[in-house]
């Protein structure tokens, strides 16, 4: 069967072609149409075209201004093998000389061998990684010495009393221990070096009859500011005792008090809100060490002024003092005048005095604040005096209100030491104040019978008997000996255990913590054990653990939570008193500040009573009986701790593999506390941890400027520079910071570059080629016509309201050369560029713009449209002018081609209209066609009928 066709049935027709061929006759317009629209289309997109690279040219003009072009700097050093350098904008040219002493290194432990890897347990039962704060010892920086005005360095003589003279060299050195280690390490001397207290001792072992004597060689003060600078001792003395080098002063910084824990404050204000509170006399006085917002002028249209918030001694005895005066004009009180705080003579603490000497004194904290305690002043003051406790340790030391964590530890009564042959001694320790006291009051008290040290993780103490009796037992009692956990020993030695160096305080800067990274910023979620939530943000202006612990306070008072400083003194307790038994959570729900603080996760909460959850910088890492020496690293490295682990095959046949323990962190900063719980690693030291070290400004490092970094990076050594430390040299390295033309010839060539773009495009898309009589989409455009003659105009004129003697751009070897192009005369630049470079950045980079109100108000208040109002320009460089041409033409509202573009998108609808209007008549047309065809077929259906009705007629006839 075939298919159905458009062709007639009876008249044979066919009607779907003739339809189509006379619609196509009538569809004419909308053919003329479509071309329309098609041309036009092509006259937008080169409109398009030619926008883009004006818009291209504009940006390439602003570039001479917004790119600081001018102002790029160069570094270049003597030796990029030592010293690499990039200077950016803002870098001050000069010549500046570097000695790279030593580069950064990464404290780096490794084990003893061990025979199994994967089969045979390891056999230790937990590691503990901790901050190197935890350590009872420090190495002060010779800067912080004599009130932070440092220690010039250079070479000292020292005499013994033998006779015996030696040079030491303390050009480099740049803490105390390496002063001690370079004048222990001097031969030729009977003389060694320890520090007591706050000075620096020399001891003599010889038995001349001279004296220990020091003196300065060269022209520095190194022997006076180590408090070492006598000539005589007063006899014959085997030791001279160094002056005080270690106090506080009035520029002290709050956060290195209490051995770094600081002093916690509150930003509190209003009614009874204070960090202290003065009882004097009975006259009670409250005073505010955190932020204050003061009314000096009382006039209440003028806002507060904000006082920051106290960062030194001084400035904490400021405000005590101001506020003791200003109770007193308040008030009338009769101490007024004879009431101050001051720096105690001992140059360790404050102390508090009444000047008439009648009236008691006591201090406490307010609202959660700690800085009573914290500056020395929590307690009580008779006959006119309160003397606050030492607010810092003894020279590289810890202060023992520091041990027994948070609550701090005050001994009492005596050591009783009874060594190993029965002798017994007994030390007072009553009145010490720290760790190194200690140690010296036990190494004397003893007769050296008991040598006191650092144990071997540098978290407790160690007691050696060196009377060598082995058969007897060696122990300590007392008081004194309970507190510090000492008992009995059968080798001759008594460890402490970690006596838990309280190093997290309300004070302590987030800044310092995380090995000197920081906390950052983000915010903590918290779930109560009876499900409500609540968060905390923590900001760029919260500063202190302080700052954390009052936000979750004060969001947490009414849900049950509270904050405090852990019992250790090494992190965050969050308490939960809501009573619920859901389990606790605390998250990160942006940054990672409660995870750096180890407080996040779930945690079961009690059913009754608090529940406290414990965040600590310690990090303890547990293992199983069975796990291997491969499990117990994967367990090290999966814990996050302060260090990475790996193992070693050292090759060698019986206990080949051992582990490499390695910080995180580079620098000092990086010293973290590893304890094996007991476990025998046999671990040995291949590097401590050293930041990288760097003498500025002179050959001599006695002259120069010691810097430090925990990085081979130096970013704030010269401003805008940043310096890349390669390798140490005894050569002097000469970095040179000069302005550098390449980013602004580079700069030049982009705008000349996007010119001739911006030309080559206007000229393909207007073009006509007469012998092929090709025709541009805007030939006789006058719009891109007229935008081609502004801007060959604008290349070729002048610069508006510039001073200087450049006007025009061909001064500076910018100009229109063969074929319309613009072309760059390197040298010629180069040359105005050296002769006059301000005058060459006014022509390329100036740009004055004032901002002039758009309306103006008259009286009355009625406001009327200001026709000089917007932007008005002053002096402008040629590029500044270009931009002003190219913005007339591509602004998005009201430039040309964006008008232009709009017309024509005017014009294609209409033309689509058109075409629907044309469609819509020929599909009309064709129903008519279809319907008279059909009527066709029909009469010719109906004639054939007929016709044959009448042949049946005529055959019967």
């Amino acid at each position: 069967m075939g298919g159905i066709t458009s062709t007639g049935l009876f008249s044979g027709i066919d009607s779907a072609s003739l339809i189509e061929q006379l619609l196509a006759v009538e569809a004419r317009p909308r053919t003329l149409a479509q071309a329309r629209i098609a041309q036009l289309q092509t006259q937008q997109a080169a409109y398009l075209d030619i926008n883009s690279r004006l818009s291209a040219f504009a940006s390439s003009a602003a570039a001479f201004r917004t790119g600081n072009v001018f102002d790029t700097k160069t570094a270049a050093s003597s030796d990029d093998s030592v010293l690499g350098a990039t200077a950016s904008t803002g870098a001050q040219e000069g010549s500046y000389s570097f000695l790279v002493d030593r580069l950064v290194s990464t404290r780096q432990l490794l084990s003893k061998g061990f025979s199994d890897l994967n089969t045979g347990a390891f056999g230790a039962s937990e590691f503990r990684f901790e901050d190197r704060n935890a350590r009872l010892d420090r190495d002060a920086e010779l800067s912080e010495l004599n009130g932070g005005a440092g220690v010039q360095r250079g070479t000292i003589r020292i005499t013994d009393r033998d006779g015996n003279t030696a040079d030491v060299d303390l050009s480099r050195a740049g803490t105390v221990n390496e002063v001690l280690d370079a004048i222990n390490d001097t031969a030729g001397l009977n003389i060694s070096a320890t520090v007591v207290d706050n000075a620096i001792y020399l001891n003599d072992s010889s038995t001349g009859a001279g004296s220990i004597s020091v003196t300065n060689l060269d022209d520095n003060t190194t022997a006076e500011d180590l408090g070492l600078a006598t000539d005589t001792d007063g006899g014959t003395a085997a030791v001279l005792e160094g002056s005080q080098i270690w106090s506080v002063t009035a520029s002290t910084a709050l956060d290195q008090l209490n051995d770094g824990r600081g002093v916690g404050l509150t930003d509190l204000t209003g009614s009874g809100a204070a960090d202290l509170v003065f009882d004097i006399g009975g006259e009670i006085i409250n005073v505010n060490l955190g932020q204050l917002q003061i009314d000096d002028d009382g006039d209440d249209e003028t806002p507060p002024v904000d006082v920051p918030r106290v960062t030194t001694l001084g400035g904490a005895i400021d405000r005590i003092n101001q506020a003791i005066a200003d109770k007193a004009a308040e008030d009338g009180a009769t101490f007024d005048g004879q009431v101050e705080a001051r720096l105690a003579a001992d140059g360790l603490s404050i102390e508090v005095v009444d000047l008439s000497g009648a009236r008691d004194i006591a201090v406490t904290s307010g609202t959660r604040s700690t800085a009573a305690r914290d500056l020395g002043l929590d307690g009580d003051g008779t006959g006119g005096t309160l003397a606050g406790s030492r607010l810092i340790a003894g020279l590289n030391s810890t202060l023992l209100s520091s041990l027994g964590g948070r609550d701090g530890l005050t001994l009492s009564g005596t050591l009783d030491f009874t060594t190993s042959d029965g002798i017994l001694s007994s030390v007072d320790v009553s009145n010490l104040t720290s760790v190194s006291e200690l140690v010296q009051a036990v190494n004397t008290g003893t007769g050296g019978r008991v040598v006191a040290s650092l144990n071997e993780t540098g978290t407790g103490l160690q007691f050696t008997d060196t009377t060598e009796d082995s058969a007897a037992t060696f122990s300590v009692a007392g008081a004194a000996a309970s507190q510090l956990s000492l008992g009995a020993s059968s080798d001759g030695v008594i460890d402490s255990g970690n006596l838990q160096k309280a190093y997290i305080g309300e004070g302590s800067l987030l800044a310092n913590l995380n090995a000197g990274k920081g906390l950052g910023t983000g915010t903590i979620e918290f779930v109560t054990s009876t499900g409500e939530r609540f968060e905390i943000n923590i900001t760029e202006n919260d500063r202190t653990i302080g700052d954390i612990i009052n936000k979750i306070e004060v969001a947490g008072d009414s849900r049950g939570i509270d904050a405090q400083i852990n019992a250790n003194g090494d992190g965050i307790d969050i308490i939960d008193n809501a009573g619920g038994s859901l389990a606790i959570s605390i998250a990160d729900t942006s940054g990672n500040v409660a995870s750096l603080l180890g407080l996040e996760g779930e945690f079961d909460a009690a059913e009754t009573g608090p529940t406290t959850v414990t965040g600590s910088f310690e990090r303890v890492v547990t293992f199983d009986a069975d796990d291997t020496l491969e499990d117990a690293v994967r367990k090290i490295n999966e814990a996050g701790v302060q260090a990475t682990a790996t193992i070693i095959n050292d090759g060698s046949n019986a206990n080949p593999y051992r582990i490499s323990i390695v910080s995180r962190e580079s620098g000092k900063d990086g010293r973290f506390v590893f304890d094996s719980g007991g476990f025998d690693l046999g671990l040995q030291s291949l590097d401590e941890g050293n930041d990288a070290r760097v003498f500025f400004g002179s050959s001599d490092p006695a002259k120069a400027v010691l810097l430090t970094s925990s990085s081979n990076t130096l970013d704030e050594a010269i401003q805008g520079v940043t310096i890349d430390l390669k390798q140490a040299s005894d050569d002097v390295i000469n970095l040179t910071v000069t302005k550098t033309t390449a980013e602004v010839e580079s700069t030049v060539e982009g705008f000349v570059d996007a010119f001739n773009e911006l030309i080559d495009r206007i000229d393909f898309q207007t073009r006509f080629i007469s012998e092929t009589e090709e025709r541009g989409p805007l030939i006789g455009d006058s719009t891109s016509q007229l935008l081609r003659g502004r801007v060959f105009a604008a290349i070729q004129g002048t610069a508006q309201d510039i001073d200087g003697r450049y006007q025009r751009l061909s001064d500076v070897g910018i100009r229109i050369g063969d074929g319309g192009r613009l072309t760059f005369d390197r040298d010629q630049f180069r040359d105005a560029l050296s002769e006059d470079p301000d005058a060459v950045e006014a022509l390329l980079a100036e740009r004055e713009v004032t901002d002039v109100d758009t309306t103006i108000e008259l009286e009355g208040g009625v406001t009327v449209s200001n026709p000089d109002g917007g932007e008005v320009f002053g002096a402008l460089g040629l590029p500044a002018l270009i931009e002003q041409l190219a913005e007339g033409y591509t602004d998005s509202i009201d430039g040309l081609f964006t008008i232009r573009s709009n017309a024509i998108d005017t014009q294609i609808e209409s033309q689509e209209g058109r075409i629907d209007s044309i469609n819509l008549r020929l599909e009309q047309r064709r129903s008519v066609l279809q319907g008279q065809f059909l009527a066709m077929e029909q009469a010719i259906a109906s004639l054939q009928t007929q016709q044959a009705s009448l042949g049946q007629i005529q055959s019967i006839g």
